[in-house]
């Protein structure tokens, strides 16, 4: 199992991968932290220092090399949705971003067949959500909360590499 600290750089470069805004930032911030915490793989010490400028080819040449360098190439490449969604589900957790903005992203990016249960009943909270705004919901906004965040934990507390 990888460590949570790694995992978290992980998911910040399958977030770049998939284009999510921040993601350069995220992968600075979480290389930055890992530095502190005394590793020092070469693409590590790289990335960390990684200037907003860099073109997109060398961020991705990088993700790769980091991901071999890690020893978990082939899954990281299998798992970039995953290990994206985990990084939308901390946003949620952190407070970063409120849960609706959570379920309309999960229901846009994986529709309600992904490989994950949660990620499914993230996607039916939307629909959930929807017909709370809308007013022929069964549930209320104030009782979807709570659903989508448990599910976030879950995403979070599962193992995928």
């Amino acid at each position: 199992m990888i460590e949570t600290t790694v995992l978290r750089l992980l998911e910040a470069a399958a977030s770049w991968k998939l284009g999510i805004p921040g993601s350069r930032e995220g992968m600075v911030a979480e290389a930055s932290g890992l530095l502190g915490a005394g590793r020092s793989e070469p693409c590590i010490v790289t990335i960390a220092s990684l200037y907003s400028d860099a073109k997109a080819g060398e961020v991705d040449q990088l993700i790769t090399q980091l991901a071999n360098e890690l020893g978990v190439g082939d899954e990281f490449e299998r798992n970039l949705d995953l290990l994206a969604a985990r990084r939308v589900c901390r946003f949620v957790i952190d407070g970063d971003m409120d849960e609706r903005e959570l379920t309309a992203w999960v229901h846009q990016h994986f529709g309600h067949q992904s490989e994950l249960d949660l990620l499914d009943d993230i996607a039916e909270f939307d629909d959930n959500w929807d017909g709370a705004v809308a007013g022929w919901g069964t549930q209320s906004v104030n009782e979807l909360r709570p659903k989508v965040r448990a599910a976030a934990r879950g995403i979070l507390d599962s193992d995928l590499i």
